[in-house]
């Protein structure tokens, strides 16, 4: 089972399913590395879980990795909603009577 990015939600849900049903303990090593293994289709979202060493169990992992793609997404949606690249839409002027 891999990340089909931007299915976070989707992914985290039917891997924590399909490895309880296989027998798996949540937070288990191997149970870990399988997370991990998924993960290795979006390659730059790996690369990010893996620089925060700070990660102390699968729950950190898990919610470590959904921060990252939600990120993303954002990023993306920030992107698709500029009229030129590298250019923000016009904000409207702010008063400043202080």
């Amino acid at each position: 089972m891999n990340l089909h990015f931007p299915l976070i939600d989707e992914y985290v849900a039917e891997f924590e399913d399909l490895a309880t049903l296989a027998g798996y303990t949540i937070g288990s090593i191997e149970m870990i590395n399988l997370f991990l293994k998924g993960l290795t289709t979006s390659s730059d979202v790996f690369e990010k879980v893996m620089d925060h060493l700070m990660l102390n169990n699968y729950y950190d992992l898990r919610d470590k990795a959904i921060s990252i793609i939600k990120a993303r997404q954002l990023v993306n949606a920030l992107k698709q909603n500029t009229t030129t690249p590298g250019r923000f839409n016009q904000l409207p002027a702010f008063r400043q009577g202080y």
